[in-house]
């Protein structure tokens, strides 16, 4: 299916064509990746904090 798809592509715009609709594709993929590496530092602050909370709470 996938590759009937890059044939039909291939011989009506070119690579071209081919081309834009890979980048058309894999766009919403990036937003989805950079959501994800925001949450993760995200998470990593609100972690680190903690961890130093605790350590502040212990050397009292």
């Amino acid at each position: 299916m996938i590759s009937g798809i890059a044939t039909v592509l291939l011989l009506s715009g070119g690579i071209q064509g081919l081309q834009a609709i890979a980048t058309i594709t894999a766009f919403p993929f990036g937003i989805i990746i950079v959501f994800m590496i925001v949450g993760i530092i995200r998470s990593l602050r609100q972690e680190g904090r903690q961890e130093q909370q605790v350590e502040e709470k212990e050397d009292w």
